[in-house]
């Protein structure tokens, strides 16, 4: 591991933020695995004892989970005590969720960091947040990630963003430094290099597919209007997961 890695640990709940920071001292990995019971953490690849550095807080998938103005300032105040650094994290936003943000990015320090998963939020941050560093989301660093793909010759028909040139072209229009990205399937070392930014990868788990209708929020939905867009949200998947699996 360089000297330049460092080791970030998203959280969307302010409560989370709080548990974890509790103790007064530097969090580390180990202590992410015993407060949020990271039952599966693949410990044989980290040094647990790794400082965690940087709080990504906010949703990546789900505009609904998106802090306001008072959550964020409680989180930063927070994670100043600690001296800490913050990325905001931010979805595909809908005009409406967009409004709301805006007063949650009128209150970040200067140089904060907002993960964007959208293009119209990274043109409005480029616009009217001059003072805020935008980062380009997994989400829009594109590839192809299905968990069933038989073999590596499937990944070369479409390259993942940090190798792809024209990409990389729209992004200096928008004077990015830093991508994230996911693991891509059949990962090799080459694959996190880019010539001219900076790479994040978000390991030990991705996303493979995501939409609006959400199967976790359609649970207690009568049958007629479960799965499609609309509904009300009771936030359950902060409180439920369900695991998937098939035979190899």
């Amino acid at each position: 591991m360089s000297k330049s890695t460092e080791i970030a640990v998203a959280i969307t709940r302010e409560e989370a933020v709080s548990q974890l920071l509790a103790s007064g001292n530097e969090p580390t990995l180990a202590d992410c695995i015993k407060v949020f019971n990271w039952q599966e953490f693949p410990e044989k690849h980290f040094s647990t004892e790794q400082k965690v550095t940087r709080i990504y807080f906010g949703g990546e998938f789900c505009d609904r989970l998106l802090p306001d103005k008072k959550i964020m300032q409680r989180v930063l105040n927070l994670i100043e005590q600690h001296q800490l650094s913050l990325s905001l994290l931010t979805p595909l936003l809908s005009d409406s969720a967009l409004a709301r943000l805006k007063q949650v990015f009128a209150i970040l320090p200067k140089g904060t960091e907002v993960v964007v998963n959208d293009w119209g939020t990274l043109n409005i941050l480029r616009r009217e947040y001059k003072h805020l560093t935008p980062i380009i989301g997994r989400q829009l660093c594109k590839m192809i990630k299905d968990p069933r793909l038989p073999s590596e010759q499937w990944t070369k028909l479409y390259p993942h963003g940090v190798q792809s040139g024209p990409f990389h072209q729209l992004l200096k229009r928008f004077d990015i430094e830093r991508i994230e990205m996911d693991v891509p399937p059949f990962a090799k070392v080459v694959d996190f290099e880019s010539e001219d930014k900076s790479v994040s990868a978000h390991f030990p788990y991705g996303f493979s597919v995501k939409g609006r209708m959400c199967k976790i929020g359609a649970m207690e939905i009568e049958t007629h209007r479960k799965f499609g867009p609309g509904h009300g949200c009771n936030k359950e998947c902060l409180t439920y997961s369900a695991k998937v699996s098939r035979g190899c």
